[in-house]
C-alpha cells in the first residue's frame, strides 16, 4: 500500500502520532511519503540543523520526508498562529502538489490540513482519512485561540464541510463521535483510535537520586504536570492551589511544571511575583527523560479549563502518565474524570477550582505509599489493555488498508 501522510509537524518535533505511524507502516512493508513543515513546534523557531528553503527531503528511519516552508510560530498571537497555519497550507497546495506521487490512501493529521488533503484527493484519486485529535471550531475558541464571532462561524462551516467530505475519520476520543454525527457525518465513516503511547519508552523506572538533586525533587511530595503550557491548560489554577497550600503545614508539597508553551513566561512571572516557593519550573526536556522525571512524581497532574469540549476529551498526556504507573490527579470534567473514577488510577477534582485541586493533592498525600503504588499499578494495567502503541497502530493500519481497498466515496 502506498500512503501519503500530511502533517504540520513531524519528528524531531515532539509529536507522538505521525512519526510512529509512518515508521510502523514502513516496517510492515508499506510505501510512505510524508509532507510536513520545517520543525519548530514548542519553540517557534526552526530547529538547529535545518534552514528554511522551498523544500528539503530527508529519510528518517526509513521514512521519506519532504519538508515545505512555513511561517514558524508557537506564540499566543492569533495573527501569528493563523499565519503559521495558512502558510503551511499554501505551501502544501503550491509546492506540495509537485511533490506528490501515486498513493492508495491519504492520511491527514488534524483538520489543519483538511483543505490541501482534499485537493490532493482530486489530483491522485486516492481516498482521504483525517485524524481528529480536536473538534473544530470548538477547539479554537474554547482554547482561547480565536474569540467567538464571524471568523469562528466561517471556520465552523469549513470544518463541517471537511468532516463530511472526508472519506473516513479516525477520532481520538469516543465523545467526538456523537458530536460529529450531529454535524452530518455518518457513523459508519468514523472509527475511534485513541491516542497511543510507546510502552518501551514510557514505563515504570526506579528513581535516581542524582536526578532528584539536579532538579530539586528530593524529599518533597511532587505533583508534576508535563506538556504544553497554553491557555487551554489553565495552569493559573495550579499556582492558586500552590498559594493555598504554602505555609499551611504542607511544606513538603511541591508542584513541578515540565514543558513550555505560550503561557510559560507569564506563569513563571506570576509564581515569582507571588513568592511561590512550592512551584518549580523545569522547562522543556527530551521525551526520553520524561519517565525518569515521572519516577520522582508522587502524582501526575492533568488539568484543562472548564469548557464543554474538554468534557468529551481524554488529554493525550493521560496515556503516558498511566504507562509510567504513577497516580493521576485528573482535573478535567467529563470523560477524563469518568475514566479515573471508574478504574481507580487516581483522584479527581473539578477544573479551574484551586481549593478542590489542593484538597485532591492532600488526599493523595494522606495515603500510604502502598496505596499510591497500587493506583499506579492499576494505571499501567489500564494502559496495557487499552492504549499501547502497538495495538492502536495495528488498528490504524487496518483502517488505512480498508479505506484504500474501498476507494473514493461516491
Amino acid at each position: 500500500m502506498r500512503v501519503l501522510l500530511v502533517s504540520p509537524w513531524y519528528a524531531p518535533e515532539p509529536e507522538g502520532r505521525v512519526a510512529p505511524l509512518a515508521e510502523a507502516l514502513v516496517a510492515r512493508g508499506h510505501e510512505v511519503r510524508v509532507l510536513t513543515g520545517f520543525p519548530h513546534l514548542g519553540t517557534g523557531k526552526v530547529y538547529d540543523g535545518y534552514t528554511m528553503r522551498w523544500r528539503q527531503r530527508e529519510t528518517i528511519r526509513g521514512v521519506d520526508v519532504v519538508r515545505l516552508p512555513l511561517f514558524p510560530d508557537h506564540s499566543s498571537s492569533v495573527v501569528k498562529r493563523s499565519t503559521n497555519y495558512l502558510s503551511f497550507n499554501a505551501s502544501l497546495v503550491g509546492l506540495g502538489t509537485w511533490m506528490l506521487r501515486k498513493a492508495d490512501v491519504i492520511w491527514g493529521y488534524t483538520a489543519l490540513v483538511g483543505v490541501p488533503a482534499m485537493w490532493f484527493r482530486q489530483l491522485l484519486g486516492a481516498p482521504v482519512v483525517l485524524d481528529i485529535p480536536d473538534l473544530w471550531p470548538e477547539a479554537l475558541f474554547e482554547s482561547g485561540m480565536v474569540p467567538q464571532g464571524p471568523m469562528v462561524d466561517l471556520l465552523g462551516k469549513v470544518s463541517d464541510g471537511m468532516f463530511r467530505q472526508a472519506d473516513f475519520l479516525t477520532l481520538w476520543n469516543p465523545g467526538f463521535q456523537g458530536r460529529l454525527e450531529q454535524r452530518g457525518v455518518p457513523s459508519g465513516r468514523m472509527r475511534i483510535i485513541e491516542n497511543w503511547c510507546d510502552a518501551e519508552l514510557f514505563r515504570p523506572v526506579d528513581p535516581e537520586p542524582e536526578l532528584a538533586e539536579r532538579f530539586g525533587l528530593g524529599g518533597r511530595f511532587n505533583v508534576m504536570f508535563a506538556g504544553n503550557m497554553g491557555f487551554a491548560q489553565g495552569l493559573e489554577t495550579v499556582l492558586d492551589a500552590a498559594a493555598l497550600l504554602q505555609g499551611q503545614g504542607n511544606d513538603d508539597v511541591q508542584f513541578v511544571l515540565v514543558g513550555d508553551g505560550a503561557c510559560y513566561d507569564d506563569l513563571r512571572a506570576q509564581a515569582e511575583a507571588e513568592g511561590l516557593d512550592n512551584v518549580r519550573f523545569l522547562g522543556r526536556h527530551p521525551k526520553d527523560l520524561m519517565p525518569r522525571l515521572f519516577a520522582h512524581a508522587d502524582a501526575l497532574l492533568v488539568h484543562l479549563r472548564d469548557r464543554d469540549l474538554f468534557s468529551i476529551t481524554i488529554p493525550g498526556k493521560t496515556q503516558a502518565y498511566l504507562a509510567c504507573a504513577r497516580p493521576i490527579v485528573m482535573a478535567v470534567k467529563g470523560d477524563g474524570t469518568d475514566l479515573v473514577d471508574a478504574t481507580g488510577v487516581g483522584v479527581t477534582c473539578p477544573p479551574e477550582d484551586a481549593a478542590a485541586l489542593a484538597e485532591a493533592v492532600l488526599k493523595l498525600r494522606a495515603m500510604s505509599p502502598e496505596e499510591r503504588q497500587a493506583m499506579g499499578r492499576k494505571g499501567r494495567a489500564l494502559f496495557e489493555e487499552r492504549f499501547t502503541q502497538e495495538g492502536l497502530l495495528g488498528r490504524m493500519e487496518q483502517t488505512l488498508v480498508e479505506v484504500a481497498e474501498r476507494g473514493r466515496l461516491s
